[in-house]
């Protein structure tokens, strides 16, 4: 009986080291996609003011040498 608790202990002890990384994890993850989400509203931005600028016109490229 004594080493069915004692096992259980150890379990428990594990599990409880698991579920402390699998939180930091998760809190690593979710600053991760924050970052990212702001990231990708800046770039929806950047487009937004690109398109409604119009496209550039191209400077006329340099013919080919010809050898």
């Amino acid at each position: 009986m004594q080493d069915a608790l004692q096992e259980l202990e150890i379990k428990v002890t594990f599990q409880d080291e698991l579920l402390q990384r699998l939180d930091e994890s998760l809190g690593q993850q979710q600053q991760e996609i924050l970052r990212l989400r702001d990231q990708v509203r800046i770039l929806a931005e950047e487009v937004r003011v690109l398109s409604e600028s119009g496209p550039r016109p191209l400077a006329p490229e340099p013919p080919p040498p010809h050898y």
